[in-house]
């Protein structure tokens, strides 16, 4: 696979900070409407 290792970097650190997110039971999901894409987060609606 010819994955630059900018992007190999970058991807592990989106799957780290997910991990850590989800195992607050927090929602973690991806907008992919543009050339970048952003990372959404929603809190525990019990806890906030």
């Amino acid at each position: 696979m010819n994955l630059p290792k900018s992007q190999k970097t970058g991807r592990l650190a989106e799957w780290a900070v997910d991990g850590v997110f989800t195992s607050w039971g927090w929602n973690v999901g991806e907008d992919h409407i543009d050339i970048g894409y952003d990372l959404c987060v929603t809190s525990d609606y019990d806890t906030y």
